[in-house]
């Protein structure tokens, strides 16, 4: 009887060591998980899409910013992303041809009304990265009520990056620094990072981004804060972007180690 206890007593205690065991991985993986809290997605391939599917140019960028892209903002709140941003506009793209810019101007404001009811369904606030003197005027007086009609919400953000280019908002940074500082000679990072379009949001810099297309690069997409962001490249067109896929993007994500430099 005393040999029967004695051997329940043992395998109850490498019962609970092994039980033990479990819930200590278990809070080391939980605490050693990266931070996701700014995802930023470079809408790349809509004119790509449009011809692989017979279409005109101008139909993937409808596509892409009109119904995948409120999708895939959705999709992003509602996976935990707090901070969403989309770059749809670069300050180069002013160079494309005047119809399909033209039409750009008109999606972007398509979008942004779109947008705004979905943003305060989520208790958003919808920013505006880059310039906006060089936009028609329909589209400025757009941008600006949209930022105005969300600012009181605090649960997510929504940055919308057009006009925006690395360069530019670094060369605006410096602009603002100089001019509260009345010259450059004293500057420091933190001056500059402070002056940067997305330095007054709980989380500016971007923890992973995602470029849709095939394209490895970043073509200038916020140099500044992206220093330390994981980049994810997928080969499919931005308007056949699915939940699935930034599923996919994020598990990739906290597969990674992120050391910042240690």
């Amino acid at each position: 009887m005393k040999q029967i206890t004695n051997h329940i007593c043992s395998t109850s205690l490498k019962f609970i060591f092994i039980v033990l065991s479990i819930f200590s991985i278990t809070e080391v993986s939980a605490d050693s998980k990266p931070e996701l809290n700014h995802v930023a997605l470079i809408a790349d391939g809509n004119r790509r899409w449009a011809k692989e599917n017979n279409l005109e140019p101008t139909e993937g960028h409808k596509e892409g910013f009109i119904h995948t892209t409120p999708k895939l903002i959705e999709d992003l709140w509602d996976l935990g992303i707090h901070t969403v941003t989309v770059w749809g506009f670069s300050t180069a793209n002013w160079n494309r041809e005047e119809r399909e810019v033209a039409n750009l101007m008109e999606y972007f404001d398509q979008f942004l009304k779109k947008m705004v009811p979905i943003a305060k369904k989520w208790n958003a606030k919808i920013i505006h990265l880059g310039r906006k003197s060089r936009f028609p005027a329909y589209l400025q007086q757009t941008l600006s009520l949209a930022e105005k009609e969300t600012s009181s919400c605090n649960g997510h953000v929504f940055n919308f990056a057009i006009d925006f280019g690395g360069r530019d908002e670094i060369t605006r940074a410096c602009q603002k620094v100089q001019s509260l500082k009345g010259n450059l000679d004293s500057i420091t990072e933190e001056d500059l990072s402070a002056a940067m379009d997305s330095a007054q949001q709980p989380f500016p810099s971007p923890d992973l981004i995602i470029r849709a297309s095939g394209e490895m690069r970043l073509s200038g997409f916020m140099p500044w804060n992206s220093i330390y962001s994981e980049l994810y490249f997928i080969k499919k067109y931005y308007p056949s972007f699915t939940k699935l896929d930034l599923e996919e993007a994020i598990a990739s994500f906290y597969e990674r180690q992120r050391t910042y430099g240690k």
